[in-house]
Protein backbone atom coordinates (compact mmCIF):
# COMPACT_ATOMS: atom_id res chain seq x y z
CA UNK A 1 0.00 0.00 0.00
CA UNK A 2 1.36 3.45 -0.95
CA UNK A 3 1.34 6.47 1.33
CA UNK A 4 -1.51 7.90 -0.75
CA UNK A 5 -3.50 4.66 -0.34
CA UNK A 6 -3.06 4.93 3.43
CA UNK A 7 -4.28 8.53 3.46
CA UNK A 8 -7.25 7.73 1.23
CA UNK A 9 -8.16 5.04 3.77
CA UNK A 10 -7.93 7.64 6.54
CA UNK A 11 -10.43 9.91 4.78
CA UNK A 12 -12.73 6.96 4.10
CA UNK A 13 -12.69 5.99 7.79
CA UNK A 14 -13.37 9.60 8.79
CA UNK A 15 -16.35 9.76 6.41
CA UNK A 16 -17.70 6.48 7.79
CA UNK A 17 -17.19 7.59 11.39
CA UNK A 18 -14.94 4.58 11.92
CA UNK A 19 -12.64 6.10 14.54
CA UNK A 20 -11.12 2.76 15.67
CA UNK A 21 -10.00 1.95 12.11
CA UNK A 22 -8.62 5.47 11.68
CA UNK A 23 -6.63 5.25 14.91
CA UNK A 24 -5.15 1.93 13.75
CA UNK A 25 -3.52 3.81 10.87
CA UNK A 26 -1.72 6.11 13.32
CA UNK A 27 1.78 5.40 14.53
CA UNK A 28 1.84 5.28 18.36
CA UNK A 29 4.01 8.42 18.34
CA UNK A 30 2.02 10.40 15.74
CA UNK A 31 2.53 14.17 15.86
CA UNK A 32 -0.64 16.17 15.06
CA UNK A 33 -0.75 19.91 14.38
CA UNK A 34 -4.03 21.78 14.01
CA UNK A 35 -3.98 25.06 12.08
CA UNK A 36 -3.17 28.09 14.18
CA UNK A 37 -6.40 29.84 15.25
CA UNK A 38 -8.47 26.73 14.53
CA UNK A 39 -11.30 26.32 17.06
CA UNK A 40 -9.70 22.99 18.01
CA UNK A 41 -6.13 24.24 18.33
CA UNK A 42 -4.96 24.53 21.90
CA UNK A 43 -1.47 25.91 21.26
CA UNK A 44 0.18 22.53 21.63
CA UNK A 45 1.28 19.70 19.41
CA UNK A 46 -0.74 16.57 20.04
CA UNK A 47 1.33 13.43 20.49
CA UNK A 48 -0.14 9.95 20.11
CA UNK A 49 -3.51 8.65 18.91
CA UNK A 50 -5.17 9.20 22.31
CA UNK A 51 -4.42 12.94 22.16
CA UNK A 52 -5.91 13.24 18.65
CA UNK A 53 -8.99 11.32 19.77
CA UNK A 54 -9.47 13.37 22.95
CA UNK A 55 -8.77 16.82 21.46
CA UNK A 56 -10.54 16.42 18.12
CA UNK A 57 -12.34 13.21 17.25
CA UNK A 58 -14.32 12.98 20.51
CA UNK A 59 -15.36 16.63 20.32
CA UNK A 60 -16.48 17.01 16.72
CA UNK A 61 -19.70 14.94 16.78
CA UNK A 62 -21.02 17.05 19.65
CA UNK A 63 -20.07 20.29 17.90
CA UNK A 64 -21.51 19.63 14.44
CA UNK A 65 -24.91 18.53 13.12
CA UNK A 66 -23.02 17.55 10.00
CA UNK A 67 -19.34 17.79 9.14
CA UNK A 68 -17.54 16.41 6.12
CA UNK A 69 -14.09 16.59 4.63
CA UNK A 70 -14.06 16.28 0.86
CA UNK A 71 -10.61 15.59 -0.52
CA UNK A 72 -10.23 17.36 -3.86
CA UNK A 73 -6.66 16.44 -4.89
CA UNK A 74 -3.97 14.14 -3.57
CA UNK A 75 -0.34 15.03 -4.24
CA UNK A 76 1.97 12.06 -3.67
CA UNK A 77 5.39 13.25 -2.51
CA UNK A 78 6.90 9.93 -1.48
CA UNK A 79 6.35 9.46 2.23
CA UNK A 80 4.42 12.75 2.38
CA UNK A 81 0.98 13.29 0.90
CA UNK A 82 -0.49 16.76 0.42
CA UNK A 83 -4.28 16.88 0.23
CA UNK A 84 -6.33 19.82 -0.98
CA UNK A 85 -9.76 19.55 0.64
CA UNK A 86 -13.02 21.29 1.55
CA UNK A 87 -14.77 21.28 4.90
CA UNK A 88 -18.55 21.47 4.93
CA UNK A 89 -21.04 21.23 7.74
CA UNK A 90 -23.50 22.90 10.07
CA UNK A 91 -22.48 23.78 13.60
CA UNK A 92 -24.81 22.68 16.43
CA UNK A 93 -24.59 25.72 18.69
CA UNK A 94 -24.72 28.43 16.01
CA UNK A 95 -26.63 26.60 13.24
CA UNK A 96 -24.21 28.27 10.83
CA UNK A 97 -23.07 26.53 7.67
CA UNK A 98 -19.42 25.98 6.87
CA UNK A 99 -17.77 25.71 3.47
CA UNK A 100 -14.02 26.24 3.78
CA UNK A 101 -10.87 25.22 2.00
CA UNK A 102 -8.13 23.25 3.74
CA UNK A 103 -4.81 21.66 3.03
CA UNK A 104 -3.44 18.66 4.90
CA UNK A 105 0.11 17.39 4.90
CA UNK A 106 0.44 13.80 6.04
CA UNK A 107 3.61 11.78 6.52
CA UNK A 108 3.50 7.99 6.31
CA UNK A 109 6.32 5.62 7.26
CA UNK A 110 6.10 1.85 7.29
CA UNK A 111 2.41 2.03 6.41
CA UNK A 112 1.57 4.13 9.51
CA UNK A 113 0.72 7.82 9.71
CA UNK A 114 3.47 9.55 11.70
CA UNK A 115 2.47 13.20 11.31
CA UNK A 116 -0.31 15.55 10.26
CA UNK A 117 -0.29 19.29 9.60
CA UNK A 118 -3.51 21.16 8.92
CA UNK A 119 -3.79 24.47 7.08
CA UNK A 120 -7.34 25.78 6.87
CA UNK A 121 -9.48 28.84 6.37
CA UNK A 122 -9.72 29.42 10.11
CA UNK A 123 -11.71 32.63 9.64
CA UNK A 124 -14.56 30.60 8.11
CA UNK A 125 -14.22 27.94 10.79
CA UNK A 126 -14.49 30.57 13.50
CA UNK A 127 -17.42 32.30 11.76
CA UNK A 128 -19.31 29.01 11.79
CA UNK A 129 -18.49 28.12 15.40
CA UNK A 130 -18.54 31.40 17.32
CA UNK A 131 -21.74 33.09 18.46
CA UNK A 132 -22.30 36.65 17.34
Amino acid sequence: MTATDTIKSAYRYLAEGNVPALLELFDPSIIWNEAESSPYANEEVWKGPAAVKRNLLDRMPGDWHTFAIRPVRFHDCGESVVVEARYTGTHRRTDRALDAQACHIWTVRGGRIVSFQQYADTARLRDATLSA
